[in-house]
């Protein structure tokens, strides 16, 4: 991410916030799916709980609700916060799809 011969991380790391957005990104129709127990929601943007049209976010804290929990077909023994995100993510992408210009 910040090539070969990186000599200053912290600068690097500025570096590519600035460019990137750091926790609060520039881009749309972009669906954060965080974890409570997920190590890697400290990477994802800020608030982790967002209903924003274009760039919403949704925690789902519950035990077992880890990176790419909602990766995989809901099921009727997970966590009823986990199904919820999972349902989020369907209704957000269907939007954009359904808004989304027609080649």
């Amino acid at each position: 991410v910040f090539g070969a011969g990186t000599t200053d991380p912290e600068a690097a790391t500025a570096a590519w916030n600035a460019k990137m957005g750091g926790d609060k990104p520039q881009e749309e129709n972009t669906f954060f799916a965080n974890g409570s127990d997920d190590p890697w929601q400290q990477a994802s943007i800020s608030p982790l709980d967002s209903d924003s049209e274009t760039e919403p976010a949704v925690l789902a804290v519950c035990d077992s609700c880890g990176h790419c929990g909602d990766l995989h077909a809901p099921s009727s023994s997970q966590p009823a916060n986990l199904t919820a995100q999972q349902e989020a993510i369907t209704s957000y992408v269907a939007k954009w799809l359904m808004t989304a210009p027609q080649q």
